[in-house]
Formats: C-alpha cells, sequence, structure tokens
C-alpha cells in the first residue's frame, strides 16, 4: 500500500473507522438464539457412557469400543491365517511330503 493510496482526513471519520455498537436487545435476542441452538444440539445427542460425567463410565465405555473393534479387525484375519495354514498342511501331506 503506498503512501497515495492512504487519504488522512482529520474532520470526518472513515466509514470503514464507523463501529456499530449493539443494543442490549439484539444481545439478548443473540443471547436466545444460541441457547435454543444449544438446546437442540443437546437433544440430538445419542444417550451413550461415552458422554457420561462419569470418568469411569467413559473409561470402561471406550475400553469396551476398542475390544469390539479389535475382535472385529482380528477374527477375519485368525480365519485367513487359519485357512492358509490348512491348504499349507493339506497340500505337504498331498504331495507326498516335500
Amino acid at each position: 500500500m503506498s503512501a497515495e493510496d492512504v487519504q488522512t482526513n482529520d474532520t470526518e471519520p472513515d466509514v470503514t473507522e464507523v463501529v456499530a455498537v449493539a443494543q442490549p436487545e439484539d444481545l439478548q435476542a443473540r443471547v436466545d438464539e444460541l441457547e435454543a441452538r444449544l438446546a437442540g444440539l443437546e437433544e440430538g445427542l445419542p444417550d451413550t457412557w461415552l458422554l457420561s460425567q462419569s470418568l469411569w463410565k467413559r473409561v470402561i465405555t471406550v475400553y469396551g469400543y476398542y475390544l469390539v473393534v479389535a475382535l472385529v479387525i482380528a477374527i477375519p484375519i485368525f480365519i485367513c491365517t487359519f485357512a492358509f495354514m490348512m491348504i499349507g498342511i493339506i497340500a505337504a501331506t498331498a504331495g507326498g511330503g516335500y
């Protein structure tokens, strides 16, 4: 920004420098609107122990979710490993051993 772009006028304030001051009624309406939105968000939350105030309920819930996800991932891996192992055993015994 060059010096020619900046215009200083000591008699009148620039339009961009005028800040609108909110009235108390506007602020109260805004607070009421935000409280209504917050109440709507709270109603939409699921009923789960993960959102409980108790630390121990949250800990148990996180551990339970972790255990379920670990089983969902591990069981197919175990099945595939067992299947490949059985294919190898069958191939080794059917092929004469070596």
